[in-house]
């Protein structure tokens, strides 16, 4: 089986309009989460691909607009997070959104794609293909998303899809996407681990 797991990070929440600033995405295999000891977070955080857009570009070039109320919600989160989105010189124009998924996985042969909420990082990929003239490259028939996943599993125990294994709230940088697709797959193997 081949999974995949994304993130965006944004400078806004309306995904026909805000810019994209960075994207993670990973393939897993749910299987793996049984076997051995599963996936190491670290060692998983730093095989994740990423990749980091130009802003101005998408505002300029493409009519995307700054949300003044995500851009002072971003000033409150910690400085790993907000060095994760600050501008470079390898940023990338959206154009590359497109290459950068089809090129890091066979977008046809993934059996599954996973985001933490289908409404809103489902939805930046769609307006995000049409404003660079492409497609969804994953079909909409695979789409899942993590909350739902936990929300099912955790019934009844009282614990919140959100939940950090303890063994990681030091290493977790929330708001990097790297470290919010990993996350999310060590909280998927931890609570599937507990219920074997």
């Amino acid at each position: 089986m081949k999974f995949i797991i994304y993130d965006y990070e944004t400078l806004g929440i309306k995904p026909e309009t805000a810019p994209i600033v960075s994207v993670a995405a990973i393939e897993f295999d749910p299987d793996r989460f049984l076997q051995g000891d599963g996936y190491d977070y670290l060692d998983t955080v730093s095989k994740a691909n990423f990749m980091k857009f130009d802003v101005e570009y998408q505002v300029k070039q493409l009519g995307k607009k700054i949300e003044i109320d995500t851009l002072n919600w971003w000033k409150t989160q910690s400085k790993e997070a907000q060095r994760a989105i600050a501008p470079s010189k390898d940023d990338k124009k959206l154009d590359e959104l497109y290459p950068f998924f089809t090129h890091n996985f066979d977008c046809l042969e993934v059996d599954l794609v996973y985001t933490r909420g289908n409404m809103f990082d489902v939805s930046f990929t769609k307006y995000a293909m049409k404003s660079i003239n492409r497609v969804d490259p994953f079909g909409y028939w695979k789409i899942r998303d993590t909350r739902s996943m936990l929300d099912g599993l955790l019934y009844g125990s009282g614990m919140e899809n959100s939940f950090i294994p303890t063994s990681l709230i030091d290493s977790f940088i929330k708001h990097d996407p790297r470290h919010d697709v990993v996350m999310d797959l060590m909280r998927m193997q931890t609570v599937i681990r507990k219920l074997q």
